[in-house]
């Protein structure tokens, strides 16, 4: 966001339909409009000739007086990004696995995963770690070293694994047993010199107090990421060290992105509360209090998605001369219940440009069958709730 801070406004719509006549004083509660510099409507058609545009929205007169809410002069040549964000209804866990395995005969084989979330992080600052040992079989080499172990014996090294790192014990945090098995459940893949382990991430309950808490910091806290690593050597007790890459004996592979549902209508309503402090006088200190601020009114719909569109761009009256001040930038976001936004998305192109945006139906709905000699994975993708 340009320089790192915005002051934001936000927008929510009802619906996809844009003033088509007035000027912004007479949008009615909710209804949104674009306008130009001499206060007529805006639309696809003439934006790109205007200096300057801004978005207006209609508010309940909760406060007389208060009139429509706008945001800052848009300027094309003033424009750092725009961009959308399509809604996803589904989440996806993380799903990885670990092999590729290079064993010895007689090694102290270690196996290590490593888990992040923002709440895993609170309690555990490098991501919760926890390790297994293994031990190869001496394969009676006697006084001449053999590295080939057999594929038999490499798939039950790794059934010896599986059922350690399912099993292992609890690391009691403030009072909490809290063990991998907590985020993580492993089963074999493969067979034979090709078995290797298959670590498909849990879904984690979610914190209400913190997703609903307009103080707290993240709003989707549940998301599981992790990484696997194998190496060898004597048997750790120090659960956080990690060796170099160069130093392991397998290889971890990333089968499946940790995804989290977006446009959600309470994370909308978040946006709407927590960005609403830029436009009052109290700033942020009245925000614990259920009343903090009458003149607030939310135009979310419970259980609605929302595409949302970010507008980044320095103020138009910035004439970029020298001073000592910092240059600040601002950021809109407009919400839409999702796929209403065509005539707003086709007005902001003529007068920007293209947006890049992330794409609808992304692959979140995986399903895997895992057997002792495969596992088959399919995709769909998800549709998106209207």
């Amino acid at each position: 966001m340009g320089n790192g801070f915005s002051l934001v406004t936000v927008f929510v719509a009802t619906n996809g339909t844009l003033a088509s006549s007035g000027i912004a004083a007479d949008l009615a509660p909710g209804a949104i409009g674009l306008y130009r510099p001499d206060y007529s409507i805006g639309n696809a058609g003439n934006l790109a000739a205007a200096k300057w545009f801004q978005i207006a929205q209609g508010r309940r007169e909760q406060v007389p007086g208060l009139g429509s809410k706008k945001s800052d002069k848009i300027a094309a040549t003033r424009i750092s990004s725009w961009y959308k964000v399509v809604a996803e209804d589904t989440a996806s866990l993380e799903i990885g696995t670990l092999g590729g395995f290079s064993f010895q005969c007689d090694d102290n084989i270690i196996f290590t995963f490593r888990i992040h979330s923002n709440i895993v992080n609170i309690g555990y600052y490098n991501g919760f770690t926890r390790s297994v040992v293994v031990k190869a079989p001496c394969c009676n080499c006697g006084d001449s070293p053999c590295a080939t172990l057999s594929a038999q014996q490499i798939q039950d090294i790794v059934d010896q694994a599986v059922g350690k790192l399912n099993a292992a014990g609890p690391d009691r945090f403030n009072g909490t047993d809290v063990r991998l098995s907590t985020f993580l459940s492993f089963s074999r893949t493969g067979s034979g010199a090709t078995s290797a382990i298959r670590a498909a991430a849990k879904a984690q309950p979610v914190q209400s107090p913190l997703a609903s808490d307009i103080t707290a910091n993240q709003f989707q806290q549940d998301r599981i990421t992790f990484r696997g690593f194998v190496t060898v050597g004597t048997d750790l007790s120090v659960d956080f060290y990690v060796p170099d890459s160069c130093e392991q004996v397998g290889t971890f592979t990333v089968n499946q992105r940790a995804t989290y549902p977006t446009g959600t209508s309470a994370e909308i309503k978040l946006l709407e509360q927590r960005y609403y402090s830029y436009q009052t006088g109290h700033f942020k200190h009245l925000h614990k209090n259920p009343d903090w601020n009458g003149a607030f009114t939310s135009y979310v719909v419970d259980g609605a998605y929302y595409d949302t569109y970010y507008i980044v761009a320095r103020e138009y009256d910035d004439d970029f001369s020298w001073t000592d001040k910092v240059a600040q930038d601002f950021t809109v976001i407009v919400a839409f219940p999702t796929g209403t936004g065509t005539t707003f998305e086709t007005a902001l192109t003529a007068a920007l440009g293209s947006a890049p945006q992330n794409a609808s139906g992304v692959d979140v709905s995986t399903t895997s069958t895992t057997s002792t000699t495969s596992t088959t994975t399919t995709s769909t993708t998800a549709p998106l709730i209207p």
